[in-house]
């Protein structure tokens, strides 16, 4: 192991691995060489690699903390949070006090959305190693899971006044200050980042998204193709790395190169997380042949009679953060941005293959109520998860009072805009190109059926085209649908102070424009497998804010993601 340590610690990756990989076939059972080259391949970015070694690393040796960080390290990577979250567990319940398990099972948590179990996380590993760089952080990222935000940066300034170079604090301290709207101060941290850690390119997309780049960034767009030629970084930094040279070229008027790197980052995404379209289908069989007319007939009157929930429904890039910042601007409207909570219940839901009734019903909606009073005491709040409208049927069976609003854009728009977009990897979901074209055609069956299935008077759709084009008409027919009285304020969501943290976050920041309908136009010549959505722009009937009238498997450790 020596000869292969000496290898990586001179940057010559490829030697360590042949030299690890020979002594795992002369000693195939050393539990030892087996974390040392998964450790090396998960350095070199390479976690698809990686976990096979490391999980035979913890069957070698169950016992042995360090492995199982490992092992959620790559499934981290890989982007299986949930799984990621139970090595971390097991490897606390092994070394209780090993501080990187809680920092890293609080990371985990947080992009699951379980905000108060991840701040608990940090906090013990705060508590665990104070005074250290891993327990200033962990203190920090407490404050930011529990949404602290001005404490949150204080915090973070106050880690890097200790050390300046510390690449974490600025990226966390970039993603608030961009979320709060200030821009120059966000490009300055991400600059930051970049330049403390070249291997750290995936940040470039966070530093490219700020603003219009011009001519005058040609040299960052250097900077990012001169990094696209490091062999050492991690797949998923390279994904965000391409998307943001797509994002410059787009800027500087060359589509062509732009939609090339965008299917490229794209395509290498869907490399390391292939979308399960077996799941996809069974999910949406399911919701159709389940929540049917008859299905909600039978059920008249049943779940909560609770109105606070107001549900923003749609693919992404369809215009779901626009339309909460509309709603989120009526004094008596709480936003709740984007929560996890019906993708992570309706699965079990579904995996247990029975609609709650009765008790389980009530503790369903009690526990949905409790988070989003945890947020707002507002009449209404709301949550824009767009996956939520695979969930719709169940949502309206829980909270029959709850309103619904379908977002709705032109196919090529909504796709064109996924491409630019980074998304985590996720077994249900993929951005490649000839997946994404299949994902929605199952959103268009599933929506089909909820125009058919849901009341009207709870289910709403708004097509994007109209509402940025004339927006007044569709935004006082939304307040209206929503019960609530109208309040002028809601025709400028760019006047919020409110934190946004989507893909949308500099867009709402700008009054309400037109520009980006028939954005795909640019890239008809390149839109590859994307064309099978020219045929069939067919919304129905666009209605500008009125309601509807009615009218490869993964593996079994994949099963909660």
């Amino acid at each position: 192991m020596a000869r292969a340590a000496q290898a990586q610690a001179a940057g010559r990756l490829g030697e360590a691995v042949a030299v690890l990989r020979q002594a795992i076939a002369a000693d195939a059972r050393n539990h030892g060489l087996h974390l040392e080259l998964g450790k090396a391949l998960l350095s070199g970015g390479r976690p698809q690699e990686a976990l096979p070694l490391l999980d035979q690393a913890v069957a070698l040796q169950p016992a042995s903390a360090p492995a199982r960080v490992q092992q959620g390290l790559a499934l981290e990577q890989l982007g299986w949070h949930a799984q990621a979250a139970d090595a971390y567990r097991q490897a606390i319940e092994l070394m209780p006090r090993l501080v990187e398990a809680h920092a890293r099972l609080g990371i985990v948590l947080r992009v699951q959305d379980l905000r108060q179990e991840a701040a608990q996380s940090f906090r013990r590993a705060a508590e665990l190693a104070p005074g250290t760089s891993l327990g200033r952080l962990s203190a920090a990222y407490a404050l930011i899971a529990e949404g602290v935000d001005e404490q949150a940066q204080q915090a973070l300034r106050r880690v890097i006044a200790v050390e300046p170079d510390n690449a974490p604090a600025h990226v966390e301290l970039g993603k608030l200050l961009a979320e709060a709207g200030n821009a120059e101060d966000a490009r300055a941290a991400f600059a930051k980042v970049v330049r403390l850690n070249p291997r750290a390119a995936g940040h470039y997309y966070d530093l490219a998204r700020i603003r219009r780049l011009t001519e005058s960034d040609r040299p960052l767009l250097e900077q990012m193709l001169a990094a696209t030629q490091r062999t050492d970084l991690r797949e998923l930094h390279r994904v965000q790395l391409e998307l943001a040279i797509g994002k410059a070229y787009d800027d500087l008027g060359d589509p062509q190169q732009a939609m090339q790197h965008y299917v490229a980052g794209n395509q290498l995404k869907g490399r390391i997380r292939p979308l399960d379209r077996d799941l996809v289908s069974r999910r949406t069989n399911w919701q159709i042949d389940t929540f049917t007319r008859d299905f909600f007939a039978g059920r008249a009157g049943i779940g909560s009679p609770d109105p606070t929930p107001l549900l923003v429904i749609g693919m992404p890039r369809s215009g779901t953060t626009l339309v909460e910042s509309v709603l989120a601007c009526h004094s008596q409207v709480g936003a709740g941005q984007e929560l996890a909570f019906w993708n992570q219940r309706g699965r079990a839901i579904m995996a247990e293959g029975a609609v709650p009734v009765d008790a389980a019903l009530q503790a369903l909606g009690d526990a949905y109520l409790a988070v989003l009073r945890g947020l707002s005491a507002a009449l209404h709040v709301t949550d824009k998860k767009p996956d939520n409208f695979v969930w719709a049927g169940l949502i309206h069976r829980t909270f029959p009072q709850a309103r619904i609003v379908h977002c709705r854009r032109d196919p090529l728009d909504t796709c064109v805009s996924i491409l630019a977009n980074f998304f985590a990897p996720r077994p249900d979901f993929s951005t490649e190109p000839s997946d994404l074209v299949f994902y929605y055609r199952q959103y268009e069956r599933l929506m089909a059926h909820w125009r058919a299935t849901l009341p009207p008077d709870r289910f709403l759709e708004v097509d994007y085209e109209i509402l940025v084009t004339d927006p007044e008409p569709v935004i006082r027919r939304l307040i209206d649908f929503c019960g609530l009285d109208w309040e002028a304020s809601c025709l400028h969501p760019e006047r919020s102070a409110r934190r946004v943290n989507t893909a949308s976050l500099w867009q709402v920041r700008q009054p309400i424009f037109g520009a980006s309908v028939g954005r795909w136009r640019r890239y008809e010549p390149w839109l590859g497998e994307l064309r099978a959505l020219l045929p069939g722009h067919d919304f129905g009937q666009p209605i500008g804010g009125t309601a509807c009238d009615g009218g490869p498997r993964p593996p079994a450790r994949d099963a909660s993601v």
